[in-house]
């Protein structure tokens, strides 16, 4: 699988450059005598601009037109061209809600301590993978998966629907989506501050020591946010 990045604002600049690239790549896999399979190679354009991408670019390798998806799946994740992460999460939900029929009845027949170990195999394990990039999505699309969590740590409990979730999760000790997503970040962030990740993280987050040589009241509060890129909707921070 070949999959590349570019990042520009000019289209034009954009469809340039892609065409030189996929000229390259072209070049190099005849040069390894590989050939590639034209009817999976697509192309995306992402942007958070409320507006249409009714932009089509004339995109080809060696004479094969390379067609324009809505989203498309990187590493197990699903990528949409407006990074809402709708159709990831909708994956996410599909997976889940089969762990949530598997344990529905499986429940009858193991004791809780192996069916938290399913939980962890069938739920857990899909909840938790890619979501510090997923888990920011909005407040609407994650309710729907924590809905069904918390359907399954009741089920786990045999616990009515009305049951207090929280407590559960606490009774258990597992963590809810919320918790998962701020581990995940807490560990990004202790890596990244201790220098554990690849170089090419090293500018993703910014100290507001450099930004600002006063105090201020977020300077006090947290310890470095993300830059502010011209297509981003929302400045992220994290402590």
């Amino acid at each position: 699988m070949i999959q590349f990045f570019l990042f520009q604002q000019n289209q034009l600049l954009i469809l340039k450059k892609v065409n030189e690239e996929l000229n390259n790549i072209e070049n190099w896999l005849k040069h390894n005598k590989l050939s590639l399979n034209y009817n999976k190679t697509h192309y995306m354009l992402i942007t958070k601009q409320k507006i249409p991408l009714d932009f089509d670019m004339n995109i080809s390798i060696n004479s094969h037109i390379i067609s324009k998806v809505d989203n498309l799946k990187y590493l197990g994740v699903v990528l949409d061209n407006k990074l809402t992460w709708n159709s990831q999460i909708a994956q996410v939900k599909k997976q889940i809600s089969q762990a949530c029929g598997a344990l529905t009845r499986l429940r009858h027949y193991l004791p809780i301590n192996s069916l938290i170990t399913v939980y962890y195999r069938l739920v857990f394990s899909h909840l938790q993978y890619g979501i510090r990039i997923w888990g920011s999505a909005s407040t609407y699309l994650l309710k729907t998966i924590k809905t069904i969590q918390n359907k399954i740590i009741r089920l786990i409990t045999f616990s009515s629907y009305r049951s207090n979730a929280e407590k559960l999760y606490a009774q258990l000790k597992i963590l809810n989506l919320n918790d998962i997503y701020k581990l995940q970040i807490a560990k990004l962030m202790h890596k990244f501050k201790h220098g554990c990740l690849p170089y090419v993280f090293k500018y993703l987050f910014t100290k507001l020591d450099n930004i600002h040589s006063h105090n201020t009241r977020q300077k006090t509060s947290q310890e470095y946010i993300v830059p502010r890129k011209r297509l981003a909707t929302a400045q992220k921070s994290h402590a």
